[in-house]
């Protein structure tokens, strides 16, 4: 795990230490970014991926970062939900 004051700075780092090994680093963006809704977004841009049931498998294949602000928001926003525990695991798993 990788920590800074941004996710980018987080991002950046992990490369330079070799953390991240898969063409792309997705960050977990909400509405407040100018997404309409909550989505993996590449560090580059190239890539997004809407946060949803459906889309757990697209994450596949790319590294992922995850703020404070996507914690917060995955305990209060999912919780109970079994979509929150699948979502986790996934994350974990990749």
């Amino acid at each position: 795990m990788i920590t800074g004051d941004n996710p980018l700075t987080a991002c950046h780092i992990a490369k330079e230490l070799k953390m991240t090994r898969k063409p792309h680093t997705l960050i977990l963006t909400g509405p407040h970014t100018g997404c309409d809704s909550w989505q993996w977004v590449s560090v580059d841009g190239t890539v997004s991926i809407d946060l949803s049931p459906d889309t757990l498998g697209k994450l596949k294949g790319h590294d992922l970062c995850v703020t404070g602000e996507v914690s917060a928001y995955l305990q209060c926003a999912l919780s109970g939900s079994s979509y929150r525990a699948d979502l986790i695991g996934s994350m974990l798993s990749i």
